[in-house]
């Protein structure tokens, strides 16, 4: 592909997100010179915001999430245990730790090689990484603090 056709499949797709998310009546922020757009939501328990990146350079939308703690040092070992176990049930994307930092995020993305983003692509985006982050934060927040233990934690993933 052309890098002049690919500019145009990565701005329809950034045009389809925003549109896609004005017609769920989503709040959310863009920012078309980058092609960036952050939507935030409640869940159960801790507010989640998704920071969706349109790259144009790999031709891939990317959503991120960053979890809104740091896992204190004498955690973080048991932390990537719970990283690794979480992610060996998550389908599509994947909890990212950087354990010299403790800081946790999750991500997942969808390829643009075949063309613009379709409306389904973008709502599955959103969805599975809102569900998905809800499903675990709570979880992973109370490991970071202590109220629960690894076993406590890997029990808890593996009902």
């Amino acid at each position: 592909m052309s890098n002049s056709n690919n500019a145009e499949i990565a701005r329809k797709s950034f045009e389809t997100i925003c549109r896609v998310l004005d017609e769920h009546e989503w709040k959310y922020t863009k920012h078309p010179e980058d092609m960036v757009v952050v939507c935030s939501a409640r869940g159960d328990d801790i507010p989640m915001e998704v920071v969706t990146n349109v790259d144009e350079g790999r031709m891939n939308v990317k959503a991120r999430s960053i979890l809104p703690f740091e896992v204190p040092e004498d955690k973080r070992i048991d932390f990537a245990l719970a990283i690794s176990t979480v992610n060996t049930t998550v389908v599509n994307g994947c909890f990212e730790y950087d354990i010299s930092a403790g800081r946790v995020l999750f991500r997942i993305s969808n390829s643009l090689v075949e063309g613009v983003i379709s409306d389904d692509a973008v709502l599955y985006i959103y969805m599975a990484a809102f569900h998905i982050i809800d499903e675990y934060n709570d979880k992973l927040l109370m490991l970071a603090k202590g109220v629960i233990t690894i076993e406590q934690f890997i029990a808890s993933v593996s009902n």
